[in-house]
């Protein structure tokens, strides 16, 4: 485990942000930044665990200072313990980052750089400051300021995402998800990086809500009036993703079980076409706040999905214009 302010190349970890059974998920910070901040405020700066002069040079002026909302002032840092892989988790973690290297997309978490140590290998990746879709479902699409941006400007126009509580319930939904203009905006994205993916043979295997993540809207339009643009989607967590060439099938288990295509719970052979299923279970739950069917096991599962003839049934009163 990585203590706080140890660098990973040219950013300082601020706090844990997300934990795995191999690896730990770390808000990064540009050093630079960080530099500054201590700089401005007495306080002196150094490194843990890495040259406290790895960006050393001229002092930063604030007018100077990247901007701490965009670019890749912050960074998701991925920091997977090297003594915990096993040969598989190795072929998936390789996976994962020859995928992620090749998926250029606005819509899929991007992997900026690899940083390999004695002990960890690093992936700094794009940072999505609003969380999951899986919350923003809950909240019905109330965003709390992430605490690393405390302290901007109040004329920052990043703020303006963090509107009058009151005013957020016209992002909810009739059926206790969120409003079908929210619900279209996530699902039009959604399906862009998923053609993405179709179009380079691949699929995910795990589509949920945990692995949408979003970050504050790149085109700033605005689609619900009187509330500032909403998030844009980002597909992540590529550690289950694979080549899979059109026509072939795949047969190993895995995936989160409430969002996985009955075929792969039955232990069969599967196409792209579960990832499909997968999303059919998210936009049930952006429409009703919950997942379309809750077990205690995957037999239990199976047995519910089976009972509804193997289809997603969404609310009787529910219309899709």
């Amino acid at each position: 485990m990585l203590g706080a302010r140890s660098q990973v190349g040219d950013y300082l970890i601020q706090d844990e942000i997300g934990r795995g059974s191999f690896a730990t998920v770390y808000l990064g910070k540009l050093k630079v930044l960080v530099d500054h901040e201590h700089a401005a405020s007495g306080r002196p700066s150094h490194a843990e665990g890495g040259s406290s002069d790895a960006l050393a040079g001229p002092a930063s002026s604030a007018s100077t200072l990247p901007d701490p909302v965009r670019g890749y002032s912050l960074v998701a840092i991925k920091s997977v313990t090297k003594e915990k892989l096993n040969r598989k988790l190795t072929e998936n973690l390789e996976t994962e980052i020859r995928i992620l290297k090749g998926s250029a997309h606005p819509h899929i978490v991007e992997l900026i750089k690899i940083v390999n140590s004695t002990k960890y290998i690093h992936l700094l990746m794009e940072f999505c400051a609003f969380g999951d879709l899986s919350a923003y479902i809950k909240k019905k699409g109330a965003i709390a300021v992430p605490s690393c941006y405390r302290g901007l400007p109040a004329s920052h126009p990043f703020l303006a995402y963090f509107a009058d509580p009151l005013a957020i319930t016209r992002l909810a939904g009739p059926y206790n998800g969120l409003h079908e203009t929210v619900i279209r905006h996530f699902l039009y994205q959604l399906g862009s990086s998923m053609r993405f993916l179709r179009k380079n043979q691949l699929i995910h295997r795990d589509i949920k809500p945990q692995n949408l993540l979003l970050s504050p809207s790149a085109t700033g339009r605005i689609l619900v009036p009187g509330l500032p643009p909403l998030p844009d989607l980002k597909l992540a967590d590529f550690g289950f993703a694979r080549a899979l060439p059109h026509q072939s099938l795949a047969a190993t288990l895995c995936g989160s079980p409430l969002y996985m295509a009955p075929e792969i719970l039955r232990g069969g052979r599967y196409d792209a076409s579960a990832d499909l299923w997968s999303i059919g279970a998210v936009l049930y739950e952006l429409v009703a706040g919950r997942p379309p069917f809750r077990a205690q096991n995957h037999i239990d599962l199976l047995r519910k999905i089976d009972r509804g003839s193997g289809e997603i049934h969404f609310p009787d009163a529910a219309v899709v214009a």
